[in-house]
């Protein structure tokens, strides 16, 4: 079931995420960091055999807005992001791609399975 519901999820944004420019992808994030999109993100996640780690914010967010100078400005972060394909979410404003409660920013571990 836990499948199914990142699965449904990463689709329910993947629309969005392939819309994003490439250019505006660190959006804050670590400009230091090689951001991509979902859909670019999963095809090299399971090319390279890394695992992805996704972040999910919102530029209204408080939480996020305290947690993206900390992480954009971690050398150790920025290290780590090399063991990762590291997708960044757009700050989409439509609600049918909003978060499914309060609790972001999230930072999601994904595995791709061959």
């Amino acid at each position: 079931m836990a499948a199914y519901t990142v699965i449904l999820f990463i689709f329910s944004v993947q629309l969005t995420l392939c819309l994003c420019n490439e250019n505006d992808l660190p959006n804050g994030w670590g400009d230091n960091i090689a951001w991509h999109n979902l859909q670019d993100g999963l095809k090299k996640s399971k090319k390279q055999n890394k695992p992805l780690m996704f972040i999910l914010h919102k530029a209204w967010c408080g939480a996020c807005k305290a947690l993206k100078p900390k992480f954009a400005d971690s050398e150790e972060i920025g290290e780590l992001s090399k063991e990762f394909i590291m997708v960044n979410s757009p700050d989409d404003q439509d609600s049918k791609y909003s978060p499914d409660g309060g609790y972001i920013p999230r930072i999601l571990f994904l595995v791709v399975v061959t």
